[in-house]
């Protein structure tokens, strides 16, 4: 049977090792990247296409079903203080539920952090102030 050499990088010591078995190795290493790019590719595409790809936790099974609200609708839905400015939206999970972190700058200069419920529009706790997280 035909031997093969490889370097074992961790020991610094040289191998001896089957055709066979390199071959094998080498089979399965290509078949689990082509699986993970596969998988990455399938999820990229899920995203471009803004598909709901995670689960939204609520009550409300009918919402459940839709996903979640469009920005124009959520941002609808709230009564954001008057003359204040949307810093930063982001999809985010806090304590394993999927909200929307939404800053924004008041008129008084102090910027707020709201989390809302993505299918509801509800503001979920309370908001936080760019004072208290120092």
């Amino acid at each position: 049977m035909a031997r093969l050499r490889i370097f074992h990088w961790k020991t610094g010591k040289w191998m001896i090792m089957s055709r066979l078995f390199a071959f094998t190795v080498l089979v399965i290493a290509l078949a689990l990247g082509l699986a993970a790019a596969w998988l990455g590719n399938r999820a990229w595409d899920h995203y471009e296409r803004g598909e709901p790809h995670e689960v939204f936790l609520g009550e409300d099974r009918e919402s459940e079903k839709n996903g979640p609200l469009s920005l124009q609708e959520l941002l609808q839905r709230l009564s954001l203080p008057e003359k204040s400015r949307i810093l930063e939206i982001e999809l985010e999970r806090h304590e394993g539920v999927l909200l929307y972190e939404i800053e924004l700058l008041t008129p008084a200069g102090t910027v707020k952090e709201i989390l809302v419920d993505p299918r509801t529009g509800q503001v979920m706790g309370g908001s936080r102030t760019d004072e208290e997280e120092e």
